[in-house]
């Protein structure tokens, strides 16, 4: 799927049981009766501008029932558009410096 800036919104995979429009479908089935009924999806969106990414996107299954997360959401770039803060699914915060040829130069998890 496609966004309106050409961006890849959401991509799919699933075993061959599955039709394309079931493939495609948000909703997911977490415990199908049918082991071999297998979809997962990854989701990102991205800023106004279409640009960067700002969050992607999984969905999880727990107790209380379906549901999506954001497994990292990007909290700051520098002026490149390089990450420099990013923070995941268990609340760690990542860290990065790029050198001046814009490849890591280095990095921490907090």
């Amino acid at each position: 799927m496609l966004g309106a800036f050409g961006n890849r919104l959401r991509t799919h995979t699933c075993s061959t049981q599955l039709s394309e429009a079931e493939c495609t479908s948000t909703a997911v089935a977490f415990q199908p009766s049918d082991a071999l009924r297998i979809q997962r999806y990854s989701r990102q969106s991205f800023d106004s501008r279409g640009r960067y990414v700002t969050a992607v996107y999984q969905p999880y299954w727990s107790d209380s029932g379906g549901s999506e997360s954001a497994v990292q959401t990007i909290l700051s770039r520098d002026v490149f558009g390089e990450v420099r803060h990013a923070r995941d699914f268990n609340d760690l915060d990542s860290y990065t410096v790029s050198g001046h040829l814009g490849r890591g130069y280095y990095s921490w998890v907090e």
